[in-house]
């Protein structure tokens, strides 16, 4: 019989580890699970939500208050690319007042030039630049151009 007063109380899950559970999981991510924890928590660190999305066809970023990104998680069949996009809005993010500035071409890159600084900071995922350069490159071709 076990001793109810040594049982360890139930820990409810903060917002972050829920956040980052539900990536991992829905977005078939195990293999870079620290990568999308320490991603996660650096953005929420920065005073910035982050959630999956699965209304829209679009990650977005919107600049609040609060700020959000909310990034699209249906039909993905390669995994690495919710990362892709959650670097990219991050980029929206950290470019600040910046982003509002000019035509839309020019934010999008500087987002993703944002987006590749940061990933910068993973030694597993700069060995995919290749990837994600071929992946940004793609979207860049996806905006109109004014």
């Amino acid at each position: 019989m076990l001793n109810r007063c040594c049982e360890k109380p139930f820990e409810p899950m903060d917002k972050e580890t829920r956040t980052i559970n539900e990536f991992i999981q829905k977005g078939n991510l195990s293999e870079l699970s620290s990568e999308v924890d320490s991603i996660i928590r650096k953005i929420f660190s920065n005073g910035c939500t982050i959630c999956c999305h699965y209304i829209s066809d679009k990650s977005s970023y919107n600049s609040g208050p609060p700020p959000i990104i909310r990034i699209e998680m249906n039909d993905r069949n390669v995994p690495v690319q919710i990362i892709w996009d959650i670097l990219h809005e991050y980029g929206h993010f950290l470019s600040g007042e910046q982003e509002k500035k000019g035509p839309k071409i020019n934010r999008e890159l500087l987002a993703w030039q944002y987006a590749k600084k940061e990933l910068e900071n993973y030694p597993k995922l700069r060995q995919m630049i290749l990837e994600f350069e071929a992946y940004a490159e793609f979207c860049l071709r996806t905006y109109s151009h004014p």
